[in-house]
């Protein structure tokens, strides 16, 4: 890992000694865990990093002295935060004891969660900006939700465009049953029936119409989503979904429950309640996430 000295301004106006970087994750995570790992800025020393950032807590690392490399060996400081076997050190996490810049009440600060704690359980701190955990500001709820909005209106729109054929014999049906009935009030007569809704347009109209905004919604969210990684609207507004582990690309079970959650289901009668529900969650979640992030382990964050 390389770092170097940070120039983070400090509460009382000077340079703060905390160094830039980060611990490497280890494998299977995008994140590394809270605990002891080599010093950054004194290959001699370990310093505390607490699944934040780095904490002024250092000390002597013994069992690294003469050895290089001896921090990235199973059960020494820098093995995702393990101390040398049978020791522990002052400002060591032992069991039920927090480390520095630790709460002691079990929750990080931010939001972030712990190694092997349920990252949908934490609340965000209060005041501070929800971030992912490789630091990514996450998208505000009603950024998503505006988004959404737009996306709808342009599905809508290309909706109508496909199946105008449709739209123009109704349209014909409407103007004749007001031009008939103008017609039967001017001769005192009473105006013609109104027409049926249910055989105003045939079977195939309604299956046509139907098609046009299912096709409609898969088409936009498939070729954006697989183009631009968002949505026309998500787009608009400066946010995209990107894959928990940090990855831009999404995956193609991401893109399937977008589609699903976020296109289709709202064109799709009581399917539209799942899809409300589904972008409700999002408001109550600690990491901002609805089902179907959840389900694909993706997360929205902001672009700019």
């Amino acid at each position: 890992m390389r770092a170097v000295r940070t120039g983070r301004i400090g509460h009382n106006g000077g340079v703060s000694d905390i160094p830039v970087g980060r611990p490497p994750a280890p494998p299977g995570r995008h994140a590394a865990p809270a605990g002891w790992y080599p010093d950054p800025l004194d290959p001699r020393r370990t310093r505390y990093w607490d699944g934040w950032q780095w904490s002024r807590e250092t000390r002597e690392d013994k069992s690294a002295a003469g050895q290089p490399g001896a921090g990235s060996q199973p059960g020494q400081p820098g093995q995702w935060g393990n101390p040398p076997q049978g020791q522990q050190h002052y400002g060591q996490q032992g069991y039920g004891q927090p480390g520095p810049g630790q709460n002691p009440y079990g929750q990080n600060p931010y939001g972030q969660n712990s190694y092997g704690q349920n990252p949908w359980a934490q609340p965000a701190a209060s005041g501070k900006e929800l971030l992912t955990a490789d630091g990514r500001p996450l998208a505000s709820w009603w950024a998503r939700f505006a988004a959404w909005l737009l996306d709808m209106v342009m599905i809508t729109v290309l909706s109508v465009l496909f199946s105008l054929p449709v739209w123009q014999r109704l349209a014909g049906v409407v103007a004749d049953y007001y031009a008939a009935s103008l017609a039967a009030v001017e001769q005192g007569q009473n105006p013609p029936p109104t027409p049926d809704p249910t055989t105003i347009l045939s079977a195939t109209d309604q299956l046509w119409s139907t098609a046009a905004v299912i096709g409609a919604a898969i088409g936009l969210h498939l070729v954006f989503l697989l183009w631009k990684g968002a949505t026309p609207g998500q787009l608009l507004l400066g946010i995209r979904p990107v894959q928990t582990d940090g990855s831009p690309k999404l995956t193609g079970r991401a893109v399937a429950m977008r589609t699903l959650f976020r296109g289709v289901f709202p064109q799709l009668g009581w399917l539209m309640l799942v899809a409300l529900v589904d972008g409700l969650t999002a408001a109550f979640n600690p990491r901002r996430q609805s089902w179907h992030d959840r389900l694909s382990e993706t997360q929205v964050i902001r672009r700019r």
